[in-house]
């Protein structure tokens, strides 16, 4: 049996998954203890399969094996970190609602995690991911319907995760609050919202160099123009007294 296993979110906000064997039945969800670079690391399981994958040229004596389970309480810096990767994964369409939904179920019910008292933590862990993955089976609505109220509910989750505040509640503050287009918070831009930033990366790339934000906001603007008829205004367009590089 082999499995990927992720050590949580990369620093590009793209998920990278290595390749491992397990020597015993495991599932995508489960925290394990992996050998990485002369040294033990946490990791969770994002898939399983029973044999190599064709595409996957590789050496199968070459691929380490996992250790064992981890019986440790997860802590939660490793926890959101885990938890942002899975999100990223969906974000870049690598798994579906379904997949991303099994997972972090099983997470939940195989780990135990350390909240330390943050009010926060415990009202994501014990009320939010469990209601956003119910409502993959429970909720009754078209599908369209139904893929817009996840990823509300997913990306307010995925807000307070990487800032620790409510999407639908950011913080403004009279020194650094940028104004920004409300469309943004719309059912009609959030519907196509995913469509639209895999749209653009395929255009652009991935960026991270000086000057890269105009590039994105300027393909941006074009792709809301001409794919959905959406009129989107920049932060450039919005803070004309702010230097954006």
């Amino acid at each position: 049996m082999y499995c990927y296993v992720i050590f949580g979110e990369s620093a590009d906000k793209h998920t990278r998954k290595y390749l491992y064997k397990c020597t015993k039945k495991m599932v995508a969800g489960e925290v394990v203890l992996v050998p990485a670079k002369n040294a033990t690391k946490v990791a969770m399981i994002q898939s399983t399969f029973a044999r190599i994958p064709e595409e996957i040229r590789i050496d199968p004596g070459g691929i380490k094996s996992v250790i064992s389970k981890s019986d440790k309480k997860v802590e939660a810096d490793v926890a959101r970190s885990f938890l942002l990767a899975l999100i990223d994964e969906y974000k870049d369409a690598d798994i579906a609602r379904k997949e991303l939904c099994a997972i972090v179920k099983c997470f939940l019910a195989f780990s135990e995690i350390k909240l330390n008292g943050n009010s926060q933590w415990a009202q994501i862990i014990n009320v939010q991911l469990p209601e956003v993955c119910l409502c993959d089976t429970n909720e009754s609505g078209e599908s369209d319907e139904k893929e817009l109220r996840f990823w509300k509910e997913l990306k307010d989750i995925e807000y307070k995760l990487r800032y620790g505040y409510s999407f639908w509640n950011r913080p403004k503050s009279r020194i650094s609050y940028i104004n920004e287009d409300p469309i943004e918070y719309t059912d009609e831009y959030l519907q196509i919202e995913l469509e639209l930033e895999r749209l653009i990366r395929s255009e652009i790339g991935e960026g991270g160099y000086r000057g890269f934000c105009h590039k994105y906001w300027l393909t941006k603007k074009n792709i809301l123009k001409d794919r959905f008829n959406i009129e989107w205004k920049s932060p450039a367009d919005l803070n004309p007294q702010i230097w954006f590089d």
